[in-house]
């Protein structure tokens, strides 16, 4: 960039103005300037090295005219939906607009023909793409660990998560009275102990709990990518409730979800008992 010209950058969503300081002391007093509309905005006097700061929206405020954020010599500019940047004197650090496109948060590419359903099914892989994030970030080590509070181990909650996915699968949904193969085989442990607690499981690898519960996946999308509305929102009776297949993904959204945050906090005290800076 020409020192001292404006260059029109096209923006969409939020952006940020980056500073990297290469000397040790902080960098002068910031203000943010709103050309005409009332008085400007101080920041704080100082910044760390290395410091980011979130530039004002270009909704900030009224929405209309040029807003200036100024670090030592150097200008920000947002006029309405452009950004320019202004390189208007020397200085002792260098600026970049970074622009950081608005996320999209909404439920996409699930295949099911009846729309009802797919959103459901996209809600709960979803949920496992973020159980298998949580699960990238743990140890051999971690699985059999058994915590100071006698929590249950992540390879027992691992196992939990699997096994109650089927159960609500084969007993609520389809109203089996046993898990049908290769269900049976992959889950041989009962639910819990006769004390309540969940079922102790040791010895299984990373890779063999990650592959139940992949497998068990697959088994639950079969059943419901053939499953029609009228099906999908068909109550069943049973003993103590009534409860459709719909309910259903939405309970096991729910389960993952708190046993992914169960496994997150035994991780983290297993890096805290063993020295390992936590993550």
């Amino acid at each position: 960039m020409v020192e001292g010209s404006l260059t029109p950058q096209p923006f969409k969503g939020r952006f940020e103005l980056v500073v990297v300081w290469h000397i040790p002391s902080p960098p002068s007093p910031l203000a943010h300037e709103n050309a005409g509309e009332g008085e400007p905005t101080l920041f704080p006097k100082e910044l760390s090295k290395n410091h980011t700061m979130k530039s004002p929206s270009p909704a900030h405020g009224r929405g209309v005219g040029v807003r200036a954020c100024i670090i030592n010599a150097r200008r920000l500019i947002v006029l309405k939906n452009e950004v320019k940047l202004a390189i208007i004197g020397h200085t002792s650090g260098d600026s970049y607009l970074r622009r950081t496109p608005l996320r999209e948060q909404k439920i996409v590419d699930h295949a099911h023909p009846v729309a009802e359903i797919g959103v459901w099914l996209w809600a709960l892989e979803d949920a496992r793409r973020r159980t298998n994030e949580e699960i990238a970030q743990l140890s051999e080590a971690m699985i059999d660990w058994q915590p100071p509070h006698c929590d249950s181990t992540i390879g027992s909650v691992l196992y939990h998560v699997a096994l109650i996915e089927a159960d609500w699968l084969y007993d609520e949904v389809l109203g089996l009275d046993a898990y049908p193969e290769p269900a049976s085989s992959l889950l041989p442990h009962p639910h819990r102990t006769k004390q309540g607690l969940l079922t102790p499981v040791f010895g299984e690898t990373i890779a063999h709990h990650s592959a139940r519960l992949a497998k068990i996946r697959e088994l639950l999308l079969e059943t419901f990518n053939e499953m029609s509305l009228a099906e999908f929102l068909r109550p069943r009776e049973l003993e103590r409730y009534i409860v459709t297949p719909e309910w259903v993904l939405h309970h096991l959204c729910q389960h993952e979800a708190e046993h992914r945050s169960q496994i997150g906090g035994l991780r983290i005290a297993f890096e805290r008992a063993h020295g390992i800076e936590t993550s």
